[in-house]
């Protein structure tokens, strides 16, 4: 579970590729529900010092409309958009269930329809660990 802002909450499922049992490649499916703004976005990220801090990019399929709200226009509503993000990833109990995180990114929508601006996010995330791969 998340909360954020462009998008108040969201729901993530997280996939940790681990090395020498710590973070090394994180891959991830995200949905931010909203009764304007929507978000499903899938986001990859390395952690280049194999600790908490990564660096990472996100795709972005944005709705500015829900699809059952009045005004709707698919060609429209719908936006694809692309960025970067940096945050900070880690534990909070030594059996390493509890994972919470805290990022930073930018969201560019190239369109031709919409006038959009770069969109900033800010997302804190807090998770739990359904298993462990045994090496």
């Amino acid at each position: 579970m998340q909360l954020g802002l462009l998008m108040p909450f969201g729901v993530t499922g997280t996939m940790m590729f681990t090395k020498n049992d710590h973070p090394e490649w994180d891959v991830d499916l995200t949905w931010e529900p909203s009764n304007y703004l929507q978000s499903y976005s899938v986001g990859g990220a390395y952690h280049p010092f194999k600790g908490a801090f990564f660096v990472g990019a996100r795709i972005r399929e944005m709705q500015l409309h829900a699809p059952w709200s009045r005004g709707y226009d698919p060609h429209f509503d719908n936006q694809l958009g692309i960025g970067p993000e940096i945050g900070f990833r880690g534990w909070f109990d030594k059996g390493q269930r509890w994972l919470g995180s805290v990022s930073v990114g930018a969201i560019y929508i190239p369109s031709d329809n919409t006038l959009l601006p770069v969109l900033y996010t800010l997302n804190v995330g807090l998770a739990y660990r359904a298993f462990k791969h045994a090496n």
